[in-house]
């Protein structure tokens, strides 16, 4: 098929869908040219040896099973090789190959096991196993190839914890697809892999979990723990359901299967096997053995349904919430979706098995996604607000508590939820006010003018009209917090920001500038309005305060369709939009700004700057927000005065010990109110306390 074709086939390339229009390619093309591949590749074999030679100790023992397929085998190895650095025992065991065996002249260091028959799958891993000396025994098919770092994930997940016993993959086909995501055993003994068919970039498949196997194409094991099993049953002889015994077995005497899906392999799928008839025998007749071995076991197991969600767990974790926000909450967005992510990093310290579901679906990079938040968090990356009820559909009586940040989220989302769990199970509900639009809007209507017809504390009860279904209400401060309870809702919960100090070192005479660091979702958004003054009414004012070289650096995300550039022309000001690292940023500002007019929550942004060491002014509403000291925590000015803002700027920037009681202020208010320790009990609190 020709490009042009192709594309018209599968549609355009958005950039984070890596299979193009999610099409399968055919599978018998892909292995074609797997194989060819294989083949064409020995003669570099041939001439550039696989070395597995190594010195002292093997950080992990390698078996390989060969029947035939010598090219295969070939490109496993070179593969095995260019993946892992460290230092491998590769045990090969030929098991009546009747092909070309050219293993010798290509691989060099190897323990080749050779049997004149085929002695069967099992009893060759047997065999080997009593050749291993590490601590780790990996057991892979000669029909694979390892993508990037998949051993060494696996190696570093099973050290993480002494109780892994094993760790498996995400196998995928040649074609693209899914072969498993960690396998399933269900109570009739018929074992599946998890998402089989489905895109190796569905978010169900792309945290770490607890299974109850993993297929033995890419099985990592715990050596001591697999020979005092006696390695794999021999009546799973030739083959079939070895693995999942092998599995079960280690569950049974307390050792924990982990599904990683930073372990990635692609796998011809029957590549050295025996013709699907008598596979398909061997397979009806293990399955036998199997239920008959360990029926007691499997009588705990689920049944067989089209509800993967909860059969995809070994056990179903205890603690199961599901978080809804705006988006995913990536530290980078801002606008108070660095608290989420913070909460969510200590709900899962907390041991709960999170979901976060999104109600306005984004473009996401996937390095963003899984590099903010820790492995085993499920992020439904490509959810909407019109999906979310088929979703929770398919996860009915799943979650025990639901998490939404935000009012206008709990509106978009209650009814589906109370429709879904009131057929099932109750649920609770815990809405995260994070900040209280009514209390922007208040602001807003007085900054411009406008006579209300209704008080805050009226719009306030209006925005949490829905929040009777909730089981408990958060606030982000208890400013906010004594205005819900105004509004009848009971005292709520508070969870503001944890900031851990890490003061810059440069000194007030090492640096220079004034800094603004905010994310701008919006032309009409506070950060948007606050920058547009500062530049245009502060900026010109100040620069005769503290000369005319000096400059307002303007930092953070920049939402599609919002343009910022007609700052570039102001005199003084730099736009530098999103920037990964803003250490050095801060290194070597002097003076940080936030002169926001509207604004609800707590300004986290002020947080940030103050634990690396950068005094701050604010407006008075942001101060009063804070509720710090202005003067002693922070300068607070009008942010309607553009004089009396660009002086109270002037004030810090141009005197040093002005500089370093502010900056020691808010760096000893930090040490005593965000701290790490009593955010996570807060959480916990919410979770178990009755009220």
């Amino acid at each position: 098929i020709n490009p042009f074709e192709f594309f018209l086939d599968s549609g355009p390339w958005t950039g984070n869908d890596l299979d193009f229009g999610d099409r399968p390619l055919d599978e018998a093309a892909t292995k074609q040219l797997f194989r060819r591949k294989s083949s064409e590749a020995a003669f570099l074999h041939l001439r550039n040896k696989i070395n597995f030679r190594y010195a002292d100790e093997p950080n992990v023992s390698v078996i390989v099973v060969m029947h035939n397929e010598i090219f295969l085998t070939l490109n496993t190895l070179a593969s095995l090789r260019a993946n892992y650095c460290g230092d491998i025992q590769l045990i090969l065991v030929d098991s009546g190959s009747t092909d070309i065996t050219i293993v010798e002249r290509a691989v060099i260091g190897a323990q080749i096991i050779r049997h004149e028959d085929n002695i069967s799958y099992v009893r060759a891993v047997n065999a080997a196993l009593k050749m291993v000396v590490s601590d780790y025994t990996l057991l892979i098919n000669n029909d694979i190839e390892l993508e990037h770092g998949a051993l060494a994930a696996a190696m570093r997940r099973m050290q993480s914890n002494e109780n892994i016993g094993a760790v498996g993959a995400k196998i995928v086909r040649t074609n693209g697809r899914l072969q498993e995501a960690g396998s399933i055993i269900y109570n009739d003994g018929y074992c599946a892999g998890y998402m089989r068919d489905g895109s190796q970039n569905t978010p169900e498949t792309n945290f770490v979990r607890e299974v109850d196997f993993c297929s033995a194409a890419f099985l990592l094991l715990r050596t001591s723990i697999f020979k005092r099993l006696g390695g794999f049953d021999l009546r799973f002889a030739p083959a079939y359901y070895e693995d999942a015994d092998i599995c079960l077995r280690m569950w049974h005497i307390g050792f924990h299967v982990i599904y990683d899906p930073a372990v990635v392999i692609r796998h011809f799928e029957f590549g050295t096997s025996s013709a699907f008839g008598a596979k398909d025998l061997m397979m009806s007749n293990n399955r036998r053995i199997f239920y008959n071995k360990h029926k007691a076991t499997l009588r705990y197991q689920r049944h067989r349904s089209n509800n993967t969600e909860i059969a995809r767990f070994h056990r179903l974790p205890s603690r199961r919430i599901l978080v809804i926000e705006d988006h995913v909450p990536l530290r980078h967005l801002g606008a108070g979706h660095t608290r989420t992510n913070d909460i969510i990093r200590a709900m899962n310290q907390l041991g709960y098995a999170i979901t976060i579901y999104p109600m306005i679906e984004m473009d996401y990079f996937m390095t963003d996604l899984y590099g903010e938040f820790p492995d085993n968090v499920e992020i439904i990356a490509d959810g909407n607000v019109d999906k979310l009820p088929s979703f929770l559909e398919r996860r009915a009586a799943y979650y025990e508590k639901i998490w939404i940040c935000r009012t206008h989220n709990l509106d978009k989302s209650i009814d589906c939820i109370v429709d879904s769990t009131a057929k099932n199970h109750s649920v609770d509900i815990i809405l995260d006010t994070e900040a209280i639009s009514s209390v922007r809007l208040h602001q807003q209507h007085i900054n411009n003018g406008i006579i209300s017809s209704t008080t805050l504390l009226d719009d306030i009860s209006r925005e949490l009209g829905k929040a009777s279904s909730c089981r408990k209400i958060v606030a982000v401060s208890s400013n906010e917090a004594a205005l819900i309870e105004a509004c009848g809702f009971g005292a709520p919960l508070v969870v503001g920001h944890i900031r851990d100090l890490a003061l810059t070192p440069s000194k007030w005479s090492e640096r220079s500038d004034i800094l603004f660091v905010g994310s701008f979702h919006g032309a009409d958004t506070p950060n948007y309005e606050s920058v547009k003054w500062l530049c245009e009414d502060v900026l010109p004012i100040l620069l005769r305060y503290i000369g005319s070289d000096a400059h307002i650096t303007i930092v953070g995300y920049i939402a599609p369709g919002i343009d910022l550039e007609y700052l570039r022309i102001c005199r003084g000001v730099q736009l530098f939009g999103y920037v990964d690292k803003l250490w050095d940023v801060y290194n070597a500002h002097r003076v940080f700004v936030a002169p926001t007019r509207i604004a609800a929550g707590i300004p986290y942004k002020v947080f940030e700057a103050a634990s690396f060491g950068v005094p701050t002014v604010v407006s008075n509403v942001l101060n009063d927000q804070l509720g710090w000291k202005a003067g002693s925590e922070t300068l607070a000015a009008s942010p309607f005065d553009p004089d009396e803002f660009a002086r109270a700027i002037a004030r810090v920037y141009n005197d040093e010990a002005v500089w370093n009681s502010i900056r020691d202020g808010a760096a000893q208010w930090l040490e005593a109110h965000a701290d790490r320790r009593n955010y996570q009990s807060e959480i916990d609190k919410i979770f178990n306390s009755d009220s």
